[in-house]
């Protein structure tokens, strides 16, 4: 009785020893995991900080000059503009009523303005990276937008922008 007490106590300590082995397996790959993490921050700090010393006016000042903005601002402008006239003659046409006017609120302003609030709700969640046709920029792309080229410019040691030895963090 007292062996198979020895063998059963021993097979515990056997299995408990894999679940730590394993557990330990698991904070190895978690601390690893958190390294990749931290280095991919501190690059994003460092990208962060370039664009805000070097890159934003740059960039504005191309979106700006960019045809394919100007177009899309122009349509965003006639989207606008359409929203807000076709409103107009809603507002127009509907004969006002006193029952329409909240006489409990302290503005006591129209409920006509609620289909003027959707109008203005519906034009802002439009997808205006679309209309100005900006498409999706990824970092390297800013910094080529951003870079001036007559000007060579020092990159961050840790970028993400494919520049430099550390510009994609190990592991990945």
């Amino acid at each position: 009785m007292h062996l198979r007490g020895v063998e059963c106590f021993s097979k515990r300590i056997e299995a408990l020893l894999e679940e730590n082995k394993a557990l330990e397996d698991q904070v190895e790959i978690r601390r690893s995991q958190l390294e990749v993490r931290e280095l991919r921050r501190m690059a994003v700090e460092e990208d962060v900080a370039w664009l805000l010393q070097k890159g934003i006016v740059r960039v504005v000042d191309k979106v700006v000059e960019s045809a394919k903005f100007s177009l899309g601002a122009r349509r965003m402008k006639t989207t606008y503009m359409a929203v807000w006239v076709e409103h107009g003659k809603q507002v127009i046409r509907e004969p006002i009523s006193l029952k329409k006017f909240v006489t409990s609120k302290s503005s006591a302003l129209p409920e006509l303005t609620k289909g003027k609030h959707v109008e203005l709700k519906s034009f802002l969640e439009i997808d205006f990276s679309s209309y100005l046709r900006l498409g999706e920029l990824d970092m390297k792309d800013l910094r080529q937008l951003c870079s001036d080229p007559n000007v060579e410019e020092e990159h961050p040691k840790g970028s993400t922008f494919g520049v430099g030895p550390s510009s994609t963090p190990p592991g990945m």
